[in-house]
């Protein structure tokens, strides 16, 4: 994160300001977070404070680049700033649509509160993706050519995220958590992972921030050119051309709603396609299927158990195991470049919001 140092004072409490302070500034050397101030706070740092050799050459580091990062920090969703005048302090506040974190001096005293802010993900394979995905964002915007990220991860494994959110949150600790909305449909209920947030967890509370896709899966977020490299050079039947033909035609022609809300690993039978919640969005898609014209279900909507349901076939369970493969592989510059609308805003939200809680100087950790 990029934390600015502010109100700096050290005419009382001078030991845990110090302890404090030191934390602090290694972050930076450590390439944990970005930490920056005013240049009259670094040169009261520099006369005032006695600091341990790391910190005094991160001092030295912070005062040459600080106006370069402060220049970039209207780009970040959020941003720190650490009150050296106050105690016990833990505010949230929105100033021009950026969210500030205003913490006091004494949240870290403890060397753990600066190591790097932890990635929230619903498993491993999940948290891969979103690397990707932030990989790409830097690559693909200049302007945010110096920077780096760094995240601690964690893993709620389907319906434990919330409880690990839940603790970082009430630890106030550094977290940032992506969730599926496992949402079937556009009116229907969030999936029971994701139902477990409260609406105010979507948001910066304290020291974590939850957000949701707005699409079923991240699967849905994969680049169609991607999945089209994977079943051609991959492991794959040779069917699957003709099932992601169908995927593509059924997407566009739908304005990119298809993919929003299609089960890219399973697909998608005609029974579930009916039930009353959800056909009048699923129907459709099912009108040119071979042989629908005699299924009587399609005109009542009730289904028969005919055991010879007509399904939109999916990809497979590994579908995004694979594609991540692949777009660690790939050139992360033109990725963004190729991306439809729909998919393109949840990448440049994911983008924003992960290097915003996770960006660091770019580059090794500075040795001492």
């Amino acid at each position: 994160m990029l934390i600015e140092i502010v109100n700096f004072d050290i005419s009382s409490n001078i030991e845990n300001k110090t302890i404090a302070l030191d934390n602090i500034l290694r972050s930076h050397r450590e390439r944990c977070h970005i930490v920056v101030s005013s240049r009259k706070n670094l040169k009261n740092i520099n006369g005032m404070v006695q600091l341990s050799l790391e910190a005094a050459n991160a001092l030295e580091e912070i005062h040459d680049s600080s106006r370069e990062y402060k220049t970039l920090s209207s780009k970040f969703s959020v941003i720190v700033k650490v009150d050296f005048s106050k105690e016990e302090l833990i505010s949230n506040n929105e100033i021009n649509k950026q969210s500030v974190i205003y913490i006091s001096y004494d949240y870290f005293i403890k060397s753990i509160r600066v190591q790097p802010t932890t990635l929230i993900t619903e498993n491993d394979i999940d948290h891969q993706m979103y690397e990707q995905i932030i990989q790409c964002y830097l690559k693909s915007n200049t302007s945010l050519s110096g920077l780096g990220y760094s995240f601690q991860k964690n893993c709620g494994y389907g319906s434990h995220i919330y409880k690990v959110f839940s603790d970082y949150r009430d630890d106030c600790k550094f977290a940032f958590c992506m969730v599926d909305s496992d949402k079937k449909h556009p009116n229907a209920a969030l999936g029971s992972t994701a139902g477990q947030f409260k609406k105010d967890d979507f948001g910066v509370i304290g020291t974590t921030e939850a957000r949701m896709l707005s699409v079923r899966e991240l699967e849905s977020l994969i680049p169609i050119g991607v999945l089209e490299k994977l079943i051609t050079d991959g492991d794959y039947p040779d069917t699957s051309i003709d099932i992601l033909d169908k995927i593509k035609f059924l997407d566009s022609s739908s304005n990119e709603e298809f993919r929003t809300y299609f089960d890219h690993k399973e697909g998608m039978y005609l029974k579930e396609a009916i039930k009353p919640q959800g056909k009048f969005f699923w129907k459709k898609f099912f009108r040119n299927e071979r042989g629908i014209n005699i299924k009587s279900c399609f005109k009542t909507d009730i289904c028969s158990e005919c055991d010879s349901c007509i399904k939109i076939k999916g990809l497979g369970e590994k579908t995004l195991e694979n594609s991540i493969i692949l777009l660690q592989k790939s050139n992360k510059r033109n990725i963004l470049k190729s991306l439809p609308p729909t998919i393109r805003n949840e990448w440049d939200m994911i983008g924003t919001k992960a290097i915003s809680w996770g960006c660091t100087p770019l580059g090794r950790r500075a040795r001492a």
